[in-house]
């Protein structure tokens, strides 16, 4: 949806039925396109997770 012509016909394609599983939280919709460009998936994967491990921590979130 955002930057559209950086993507092809067939990932912007399964981009949009990926919207569910993310909503989901079924990480299985990256899958695609995590195998088309790893690197880059793989360093915004962890930089998603540090980002989000820092403000569970400083927010004090917890599960029960």
């Amino acid at each position: 949806m955002v930057r559209r012509n950086l993507f092809t016909e067939a990932e912007r394609r399964y981009g949009k039925a990926s919207w569910l599983f993310g909503a989901a939280f079924i990480p299985e919709g990256a899958a695609p396109l995590a195998l088309a460009d790893p690197l880059r998936v793989i360093l915004a994967s962890m930089a998603g997770g540090t980002v989000t491990g820092a403000l569970v921590m400083q927010l004090g979130s917890t599960i029960s």
